[in-house]
């Protein structure tokens, strides 16, 4: 992860403590102290847990809407629309991003009019939408993908 978690902090009882207070006050303070400060580390362990694997829930939300959208993409004479699919995950400062590509660079060229042209004719289950299709028709699948790594990060 591009970005460092710094901001989780905690308090319990005195801030300090004073001469005057009493040695039970004082090492009860003290222990609960103690505690605290392992359930802050133990949190924040967590938070990292959770921050490495972004990328990877990303990743595998993403793959569920890529592998419908290839079920779905036109082959055509070459095959060179549905070859042209890829799935790019980035760490940012933000968090991870991630995006499906069909035609990225141009390449086919023909990549965008293929999804748009809700007149032409494909052989089933091949489709004009292919990509919003997938997306569209996976949204729990999608949530749970991503649930099952963030669970499993979380459980260490």
């Amino acid at each position: 992860m591009v970005g460092t978690i710094n901001f989780v902090k905690g308090s319990v009882g005195l801030q300090r403590i004073p001469v005057t207070t009493r040695a039970s006050q004082a090492a009860a303070t003290r222990a609960t102290r103690a505690q605290m400060k392992n359930v802050l580390r133990s949190f924040q362990d967590l938070v990292q847990r959770l921050e490495n694997a972004s990328p990877k829930a990303v990743l595998a939300g993403l793959k569920v809407i890529f592998d419908r959208s290839q079920i779905y993409v036109p082959v055509g004479k070459t095959g060179r629309l549905k070859a042209s699919g890829k799935i790019e995950v980035q760490d940012t400062a933000k968090g991870a991003r991630g995006t499906i590509h069909y035609g990225k660079g141009g390449e086919p060229p023909w990549a965008v009019f293929v999804h748009e042209d809700l007149e032409a004719i494909h052989d089933p289950p091949t489709r004009a939408k292919f990509l919003q299709s997938a997306a569209e028709e996976t949204e729990a699948e999608v949530e749970q993908a991503v649930m099952e790594v963030m669970e499993g990060a979380a459980n260490g």
